[in-house]
């Protein structure tokens, strides 16, 4: 992975740098090193996607960058303005995934901040995220169930609902079981 940086670098390969950075800064080296490092990363594979024309791998290293910032446990105010921000442009662009998967980080970062005494996500009486976690069932995406779930775990369990976080765990990881592959975009950092 920080050899394909390097070799990017080195022959001003601009076009490849967008997509590699995602991949590596937000699936290899969150591994090995503090993922708080990788923040200028995604911002730059960001910037640099969107200069290029490569609109997914921007928006998908926009999604990165406001996860590891939430993870990192930047100030929620401050995330709640770079998610309005992002995710209007992820919608005005028709990515549709990655501004899926933001939508539901930005619901309980809202949540949060505002310091409501209620779950967002999994028991919340909002139409808009109901119909997102309906939409990801009925079209049977698996790893977006289990984004929801991740996310509602960790709001269950910040509000102080360990049952809930226990039961959306098991529902996690029963949906996971489903995947041709693990979802371990959170278990880096152990926090479920």
């Amino acid at each position: 992975g920080r050899k394909a940086v390097l070799l990017l670098k080195k022959l001003k390969a601009e076009e490849y740098h967008p997509p590699v950075c995602v991949l590596y800064f937000s699936g290899v080296r969150c591994w090995v090193t503090n993922m708080a490092l990788s923040l200028d990363d995604f911002s730059h594979g960001y910037k640099m996607g969107m200069r290029i024309g490569d609109i997914e791998s921007a928006m998908f290293n926009a999604n990165s960058y406001l996860l590891t910032s939430f993870l990192s446990g930047r100030s929620l105010v401050e995330l709640n303005k770079e998610h309005d921000f992002f995710e209007k442009q992820m919608f005005e662009c028709k990515q549709m995934v990655p501004g899926n998967l933001s939508l539901i980080m930005h619901q309980v970062v809202s949540n949060i901040a505002n310091s409501k005494d209620s779950l967002s996500l999994m028991v919340s009486q909002n139409m808009e995220h109901e119909g997102i976690l309906a939409q990801a069932i009925k079209g049977n995406s698996d790893s977006f169930i289990c984004h929801i779930c991740i996310f509602g775990n960790i709001e269950a369990y910040i509000f102080g609902k360990y049952e809930l976080a226990a039961e959306i765990a098991l529902k996690r990881q029963e949906t996971e079981k489903k995947l041709s592959r693990r979802y371990f975009f959170f278990r880096r950092d152990r926090l479920l």
